[in-house]
């Protein structure tokens, strides 16, 4: 999370040097989110900590289909519940491509266990 933290910083620093702040920050990243959670393409799962209605709320970022910041879970525990009913029944989520997602555990090889999202294309 501090990584993850200090380069969104970096990123909203270069972007306002080079002139393009206004397709990057607020869309693409902020010194006011705190990544909580990747996957593999680069997308990120932030928790937006600017004042007002949407403070605690949990952000999509993913460039890669066009997230820009899209509110997913109105906080840490509400994204927690839905991941773990998931987990514990088997259930589906809407990924934020819109395509389902099925989270397991995986848990051989030489990494810690963590959770594997298999996708169900319809």
């Amino acid at each position: 999370m501090r990584q993850g933290l200090r380069d969104m910083e970096e990123e909203v620093a270069r972007a306002m040097s080079e002139g393009y702040e206004d397709y990057v920050v607020g869309t693409m990243a902020d010194v006011c989110w705190v990544p909580v959670a990747a996957n593999h393409t680069g997308g990120l799962l932030v928790v937006d900590h600017h004042d007002g209605l949407g403070y605690g709320a949990v952000l999509e970022v993913d460039p890669s289909i066009g997230l820009e910041g899209v509110r997913r879970w109105d906080s840490l525990s509400n994204l927690f519940d839905s991941v773990l009913d998931a987990l514990v029944r088997s259930r589906a989520l809407l990924s934020g491509s819109g395509v389902p997602a099925v989270p397991r555990v995986h848990a051989t090889g030489p990494v810690p266990p963590h959770i594997v999202w298999e996708l169900h294309y319809i």
